[in-house]
């Protein structure tokens, strides 16, 4: 009898991720267990690649059970979490580690800031005067470049799917003296930004697989 080893390969991998899923939903997988897995995303690229190779040798229903265990287990939590489930690197936003990083200025006029966020808890809050601060924890550091009337901030583009310091975070207090105009581009972040008090010209949110407050 002839075996079908990718149809053995898809069906497990629907299977495992029908299971998974329903099992985060129910309590019976933990979710922070889930989460963390995606650390592990590269297994995502072995488990083809060993049903690619052990295709034409002996071992080809292992390595289709293998693939097919691995790639459902990551695409179940993915249908369980959603977008959480990549934003997880991110780290909890409101416990702000020791930071690492530090930087401040001051705006002489209305200033224009550019936040490029990736894997990163970003918090966002104000103060009076003309003044802003940057704290930042994780590695590898942010870009900071500041002026009287500009600021922008970049984080290290290696940051996706967990692939760079699990625990970033960043908090930005920003002046309510100067009119601004703040644009942010955030990627698997947690965005939460209280601006009370501040006078915004234009405000841009851009987030892709996060969540913002």
């Amino acid at each position: 009898m002839r075996i079908n080893h990718g149809s053995v390969f898809w069906g497990l991998a629907f299977i495992t991720a029908g299971a998974v899923a329903l099992g985060v939903q129910q309590g019976v997988i933990s979710r922070d267990l889930v989460t963390g897995a995606w650390r592990l995303w590269p297994l995502i690229l072995v488990a083809i690649g060993i049903s690619i190779v052990a295709g034409r040798t002996p071992l080809a229903p292992l390595g289709s059970i293998v693939g097919g265990l691995l790639l459902g287990t990551f695409a179940g939590g993915v249908l369980a979490l959603g977008p959480g489930f990549v934003a997880s690197c991110g780290g909890p936003s409101d416990t702000i580690a020791a930071p690492t990083q530090t930087r401040d200025g001051s705006f002489s006029a209305a200033a224009e800031i550019q936040l490029e966020v990736n894997c990163t808890a970003l918090t966002i809050t104000t103060q009076s005067g003309s003044a802003w601060t940057f704290a930042g924890s994780g590695t590898p550091d942010a870009t900071i470049d500041g002026s009287e009337n500009r600021l922008d901030i970049k984080g290290p583009d290696n940051t996706w799917f967990g692939s760079g310091d699990e625990q970033r975070q960043w908090s930005v207090i920003l002046p309510t003296d100067p009119t601004l105009t703040l644009s942010i581009d955030a990627n698997a972040a947690r965005s939460r930004l209280d601006m009370a008090g501040a006078k915004l010209s234009r405000l841009e949110l851009d987030t892709n697989a996060g969540e913002a407050r």
